[in-house]
């Protein structure tokens, strides 16, 4: 999705409203700050407990690049999150032997979950260690990048010991 003013890919969701059969969302484009409407069909999203199509929102909270909905089944009352992202990145990675594949957000998690691993990081500061990778990438205007650049070991391992030292400092306070 894109401006419509100015085209930027770069949008943020102010706002959302379910209604019976689509969703309105008010967006705001983080290039020009103009903002718009878009009406969405509603996805019918299945209880992940019971299996029954239709799920309704409770509540919902945003970050900066994704918006998180708060969900409930009516058939058997179990409650569940959704995160719902903008996907604003259409990238290609080029691998060491040259092939090309789609970039993706998940790859790069699982690396820095494995870097983790027998550390204290908390889930949300990977998350946000996943947004600044991609948003670099994005930052960057180019539409292939090599493998290499995407898992920089030097600049997440650095990022990495940097979430450690927060979570020090947050501990002793």
């Amino acid at each position: 999705m894109k401006c419509p003013a100015c085209k930027s890919e770069d949008l943020r969701v102010l706002e959302t409203r379910d209604l019976d059969d689509a969703i309105r969302r008010r967006r705001e484009c983080g290039a020009c700050g103009h903002r718009f409407t878009t009406l969405e069909r509603s996805e019918a999203l299945p209880c992940p407990r019971c299996g029954t199509a239709e799920t309704r929102v409770i509540g919902w909270g945003g970050e900066p690049r994704s918006l998180r909905r708060n969900r409930e089944c009516p058939h058997c009352g179990h409650r569940f999150s959704t995160t719902e992202r903008i996907d604003a990145l259409t990238l290609l990675v080029v691998k060491r032997d040259g092939r090309r594949e789609p970039y993706d957000r998940n790859k790069v998690l699982r690396g820095v979950r494995i870097a983790c691993e027998k550390r204290p990081v908390p889930l949300e500061a990977i998350e946000r260690l996943a947004d600044t990778v991609e948003r670099d990438l994005a930052q960057s205007g180019r539409s292939e990048v090599p493998a290499t650049q995407v898992k920089n070991l030097e600049a997440i391992r650095h990022e990495v010991d940097r979430l450690l030292v927060e979570e020090r400092e947050d501990a002793g306070h």
